[in-house]
C-alpha cells in the first residue's frame, strides 16, 4: 500500500508539500515505508503550550505496523523552526529542513517494525540516525537546487535581514563542505 499525503484544509502555506515530500520518500528504501499509510500535514493551534497538539511531528504506530501514520504540525514548525517566508520564497531550503522531521518519524516506524535487532531503549538514537541519513541522501538527490536556493538567500536583502543572510551563508558553506567530504549516499541504519 502506498503512503498517502494528506494536507489539512487549514494549511495555508504557499508550498507544494506533495512534490517535496514525494522527493523525500524517493530516497528511502521502499520497504521502510511499508505500513506507513499516511503522512498528514496539519495546522494545529499551539497557543496553549500544555496542549497535546504542541508537537512538531509525531509517529502514530498501529498495533501490527500496517496502518501507521505520521503527523506534522506545520503551524508549530513555521512558528518555531522554518519561518513561513522560507516556505514561500526558499522552497528547497524549507523542504530540506522539513525533511529531517519526516525522516525522524519514519525512523521510529522502521525501528519498531523493520529493524528487530535494535534495543527498545535506543529508539530516539535510531530515529536520529535515520533522520540524518535521510536528510543527507535528500540533500544529495537535490543538491544543485538546494545549494542554489541557499546562494540566493545569502544575497536577499528584501526578505532576509543581515543575520538571516549570514545564517544562509553559514548553512551553504556547511553543506558545501559536507558534500565535498561525502560524495556518496549515506546508508540508512540497520
Amino acid at each position: 500500500m502506498q503512503t498517502r499525503l494528506i494536507i489539512g484544509s487549514s494549511v495555508n502555506l504557499s508550498f507544494n508539500f506533495n512534490k517535496y515530500i514525494n522527493c523525500m520518500l524517493n530516497v528511502i528504501p521502499k520497504n521502510d515505508l511499508s505500513g506507513i499509510t499516511k503522512i498528514e500535514i496539519l495546522n494545529l493551534d499551539i497557543s496553549n503550550n500544555k496542549s497535546p497538539k504542541d508537537f512538531t511531528a509525531q509517529y502514530w504506530p498501529s498495533n501490527d505496523g500496517k496502518d501507521s501514520r505520521i503527523e506534522v504540525n506545520i503551524n508549530k514548525i513555521s512558528k518555531e523552526v522554518i519561518a513561513g517566508y522560507i516556505f514561500k520564497f526558499y522552497k528547497e531550503v524549507a523542504a530540506l529542513w522539513l525533511s529531517e522531521y519526516i525522516f525522524h518519524e519514519i525512523g521510529h516506524h522502521v525501528h519498531q517494525f523493520k529493524r528487530h535487532g535494535v534495543k527498545k531503549k535506543k529508539y530516539e538514537q535510531f530515529a536520529s540516525k535515520y533522520a540524518k541519513a535521510g536528510y543527507l541522501n535528500y540533500l544529495i538527490s537535490r543538491k544543485k537546487k538546494i545549494l542554489t536556493s541557499f546562494r540566493i538567500g545569502t544575497f536577499d536583502i528584501i526578505f532576509l535581514n543581515k543575520k538571516e543572510r549570514k545564517i544562509m551563508k553559514k548553512n551553504l558553506n556547511d553543506l558545501c563542505e559536507w558534500l565535498e567530504q561525502n560524495k556518496e549516499e549515506i546508508r540508512f541504519p540497520k
